[in-house]
């Protein structure tokens, strides 16, 4: 994280000032007395009084040692510790209350004196130090938002991403996203598409279709001589896929079994519309073409050719007259017949074209002209000389094996969306060499890409980079910045800043009980978040006070969302400003929030003191201490309390003191806006379902309050993760031949597990390529498969031992291969024990069970687990497919925050790894896994799959060796996200060699 957690936007940092100065300030006198004096005469004196007698190295309350802070030079070795005395000591959470208490002065004195020997330190390292900045790779939504204006393209590409890691509350942290496998996959198929959307490779082509290879439909029919012969009505239909929108022929080559008054009637449609209709009076010997001028657009189309007229007279005295068929020999579309529009991508940035009879040095320089600014909008900066050159040579070999100037623009389009100088942003000063200078100013292009990702998420537009290569945009800064803030495109500050930042993407997961909460539906969830959303827009558009989010006699609300909160006079499906009394302003009265912070069956004042301290305070609680479990039902006296005196009871314990008194001011906030009553659920009457035993007039139910989704899972959570408790892994399997499994019993069991597995190409299923082609010799594979909440394992554990075990029910199916199955049983993986870190088995039973490594315990970016067995294998084994291994799984990853008792979630996410800080990420869409394992060149001829391998391995070649200049320039924990990008490519090198 380093220093990004204390860089938090504005609005947070002026909010958490306004709500927490009343409460923490103390007054300095005038001239107060110098430090170090200070720390004699009050500071040690304090110490020893209150707080040495508990955390001294002997006792070690709460693993809190601070007999170091009263030695000299305590402050510059545990700045860390000395914030967290200075917290604990405002708030009044220490002493205890069952110790003596200091008096006010005493208290206020010494945390005057602790305030300005922390505001001094800080002025210290500001002047030598700025803090590191990471390299940030693009989350999804700001390819998503780069590809669109620098493009102007209509697809989502990122959308087919793997999820972007979460930490602390975002997924713009530089030091939780990097760059595994299967996102470098996907970054070069989003590229290839969108280079192919982008730049128009146009030539006319001819879509060709014989009749007998195709389906029929409503009707019955057989082959001769090269046609298909329909005997009724109905006819044949063609899947073919139209790469351009404009006018094409439409052919069919056919003739007709004249019989009865009037030759075959044949139709000839597109995607069910008939085209035209012909008579077709030509017959076997002399078989004609018909056609059709059809207008189209791009994608895949339907052509059919139909038989109108059947006919048959089986008593007519000619043999000859009694039946009429229709005989089709192809179906052909060819087109366009005239260029089509032209992207827009294509009219700005091909702006020269070299003559068809252009020698290669011309059309050389003619590539050079149009990739060189290409590169520099997308690389947010000037590009170098050698990069166009390098982007000029990909032009050339697409020349050089036959394709056209366009085909070679794509392909370089292709590597400069998977070069490292656009996925990541790198402040990198082209005209200077590295320093150790600590302090650097940002050159012009830098400082237009902070400006731009921070707050439209998207590449600097136009203005910005003419600005910074004039070198003026630092002394216009405040006028791009209104600027900015005044384009619509500043929308995507709400959603990518506030909708995080206040937890508003827990929402989408928000399921209550429809029995207890009936009124409940899809539009008013819609609505609560809307709500919050405009008012944060409001603040930010109207330059208002951030103190309006706390109290805004205002809100937005549509006619749901007022009925809900029973405000009249409000129509209409759109929000509008109302406003609001007194009890309900700001964000602590709105729906969205205390939906977010309750539980499904009852509001949670915890969860809403620690959304208070996290969100407005930027203060998150410690993780619990050990000792300081949940809330338990010990016994009837205790279960039968409200969950008031429940928790006052739990409060009372000495490890639970200090975490609920930290929270106390939140809870506070909490119950002041009447959290107990502020947001009600109002059941309507529900309708007849018929024949279930309900009125048609539901009875009314008494009113209840709004709860929220799914168990809490740390100060973060972007995903829902199971809460029963993992049962340790003690047996597993190992199947070298699982021939018996089929692909829907694996995808079925896929749904409920993560696997980390090489492709599968010895498996009982294979692709329609495989099929064509001569099959391979079975290799080796390995699957593994985590079932994190447990088995019954009488269910899953053979009986006996040696070739003649017994097979419960469910391996039955494994009956045929019990010779070559092998059961290991009463196994433990030693690296999931605690070995003294306390609580924490879930991101233990995760971070060892590929791994076997004890992972170390932090929530921070420093995770260190182990390298997984599926990655050892996968070096050994897996050069020969195209991607070595893959993790599958159902619910997205997070690399940092705390999940699990102070471990990072990384740990509780992640089985495979391939380092020990690396983790890689999971496809946990079942359509993109099917793909990945089963389709990949599905259609491709040998020669174009050839072709396609040749200019990849082009595009990485570049890639690597423009990552190997970045990383020239960075600092050892950026050079370690650059080596992950490579350790990427060379993945997906190896089986393109």
């Amino acid at each position: 994280m380093g220093n990004e957690r204390r860089r938090r936007w504005p609005v947070e940092v002026a909010l958490a000032g306004a709500v927490v100065s009343l409460a923490l300030s103390t007054a300095h006198p005038d001239e107060p007395e110098p430090l170090e004096k200070g720390f004699d005469r009050v500071a040690v004196p304090f110490l020893k009084k209150h707080c040495f007698r508990c955390h001294d190295a002997a006792h070690r309350e709460g693993d809190m040692v601070l007999t170091a802070l009263g030695e000299p030079g305590g402050l510059a070795k545990e700045r860390t510790r000395w914030r967290l005395v200075e917290k604990q000591l405002a708030r009044r959470v220490m002493p205890p209350d069952e110790e003596p208490q200091p008096d006010a002065a005493e208290r206020d004195a010494f945390l005057g004196w602790l305030r300005r020997m922390l505001a001094s330190g800080e002025e210290k390292l500001a002047a030598n130090d700025p803090g590191r900045v990471t390299v940030r790779r693009l989350n999804r939504a700001e390819y998503n938002y780069t590809v669109q204006d620098l493009l102007h393209v209509a697809p989502r590409p990122a959308d087919e991403f793997p999820s972007d890691d979460v930490g602390y509350g975002f997924d713009r942290i530089g030091d939780v996203l990097p760059v595994p496998p299967l996102l470098l996959e996907r970054y070069l198929q989003a590229a290839e598409s969108i280079a192919n959307e982008a730049i128009l490779d146009w030539k006319p082509v001819k879509l060709h279709a014989d009749a007998v290879e195709l389906p029929l439909h409503r009707s019955e029919g057989g082959a001769r001589n090269g046609f298909r012969i329909i005997y009724s009505n109905g006819g044949v239909t063609a899947t073919l896929k139209v790469p351009w929108a404009g006018e094409y022929t439409l052919r069919a080559r056919a003739f007709g079994e004249q019989a009865g008054p009037e030759p075959a009637k044949m139709a000839l449609a597109i995607d069910g519309k008939v085209a035209k209709r012909f008579d077709v009076e030509a017959v076997e010997k002399a078989p004609k073409v018909y056609e059709a001028t059809v207008t189209l657009e791009a994608g895949e189309r339907k052509v059919t050719a139909d038989f109108l007229n059947d006919y048959w007279k089986k008593d007519d005295p000619d043999p000859r007259n009694r039946d009429r068929n229709l005989a089709v020999g192809y179906l052909e579309l060819e087109g366009p017949r005239e260029l089509p529009a032209l992207p827009w991508a294509h009219k700005t940035y091909v702006t020269k074209r070299p003559a068809a009879d252009a020698k290669p040095p011309a059309r050389h320089a003619a590539a050079k002209e149009v990739v060189g600014p290409l590169a520099s909008r997308a690389f947010r900066r000037p590009a170098k000389p050698e990069e166009v050159e390098r982007l000029a040579k990909l032009v050339d070999l697409a020349m050089s094996e036959g394709g056209s100037f366009e085909r070679g623009i794509q392909l370089a389009l292709t590597a400069i969306l998977v070069s490292p100088s656009f996925i990541f942003r790198a402040e990198l000063d082209a005209t200077k060499e590295p320093t150790d200078a600590r302090l650097e100013v940002l050159d012009e292009f830098a400082l237009a890409t902070r400006l731009s990702y921070f707050l439209w998420s998207s590449v600097p537009d136009e203005e910005l980079v003419k600005e910074a290569g004039a070198q003026t945009l630092r002394k216009s800064l405040e006028v791009q910045v209104r600027r900015l803030l005044a384009d619509p495109k500043a929308n995507r500050l709400v959603e990518q800043f506030a909708v995080q930042w206040l937890y508003l993407r827990r929402l989408d997961a928000f399921a209550p009980d429809p029995k207890t909460f009936p009124d409940f539906d899809e539009e008013l969830r819609a609505a609560a978040r809307g709500e919050t959303q405009k008012l944060f827009e409001t603040v930010l558009r109207e330059n208002r006070s951030v103190r309006d989010l706390i109290d805004a006699p205002f809100t937005f609300a549509n006619e749901r969302l007022a009925r809900h909160y029973g405000i009249e006079g409000v129509r209409g499906s759109e929000l509008r400003r109302v406003d609001l009394p007194p009890e309900r302003r700001g964000l602590l009265g709105h729906a969205s929030v205390l939906m977010a912070t309750s539980n499904p069956t009852r509001t949670s004042p915890v969860k809403r003191g620690r959304w208070v301290l996290e969100v407005l305070l930027d203060d998150p609680p410690p993780p619990p201490l050990p000792g300081a479990d949940s809330l338990k039902d010990e016994g009837t006296p205790v279960a039968a309390k409200s969950l008031r005196a429940r928790l006052e009871l739990h409060r009372q314990k000495k490890e639970c003191a200090s975490c609920h008194g930290l929270a106390r001011l939140a809870l506070a906030a909490g119950r002041a806006v009447r959290g107990e009553e502020a947001v009600r659920l109002r059941p309507r009457p529900r309708p007849d379902r018929g024949g279930r035993g309900r009125s048609r007039q539901a009875p009314r139910r008494p009113r209840a309050r709004l709860q929220a989704p799914g168990p809490h899972r740390g100060p973060h959570e972007a995903r829902r993760v199971p809460q029963a408790p993992r049962r340790r892994r003690r047996e597993g399997m190992a199947v070298n031949r699982p021939a018996g499994l089929t692909r829907r019993a694996f995808l079925r069991g896929a749904a409920g597990a993560a696997l980390a597995v090489p492709l599968l190409d010895s498996w009982a299923w294979t692709s329609r390529r495989a099929e064509a082609e001569p099959a391979p010799k079975p290799k080796l594979r390995f699957l593994f498969i985590s079932t994190p909440n447990g088995m019954h394992m009488p269910q899953w554990t053979p009986r006996g031992e040696g070739h003649d075990f017994e097979l419960p029910p469910l391996l039955e199916p494994l009956a045929p291969h019990r010779k070559e199955l092998l059961v290991l049983s009463g196994l433990t993986i030693d690296g999931g024990r605690p070995h003294g870190d306390g609580p924490g088995d879930h991101a233990r039973a995760g971070a060892s069970f590929l791994t076997t490594a004890h992972p170390r315990k932090t929530d921070g970016a420093d995770i260190e687990a182990g390298v997984s067995v599926d990655q050892v294998a996968a070096k050994v084994m897996g050069e020969s497919v195209p991607f070595p291994s893959v993790e599958l799984g159902t619910d997205p990853s997070a690399q940092s925050g705390s999940c699990d008792s102070g471990y990072s979630c990384a740990y509780v996410s992640n089985l495979s790894w391939s380092s020990p800080s690396t983790p890689l990420a999971k496809e946990i869409n079942p359509r993109r896994a099917f793909e990945r394992l089963f389709l990949d060149g599905e259609g491709l001829t040998p020669d174009k799959r050839a072709q396609r391998d040749r200019f990849r391995a082009s595009v990485l070649d570049a890639a690597r060796d423009d990552a190997k200049r970045v990383k020239a320039r960075l600092g050892v924990s950026d050079k370690k996200k650059l080596d992950e990008y490579l350790e990427a490519v060379r993945a997906f090198e190896k089986p393109l060699s």
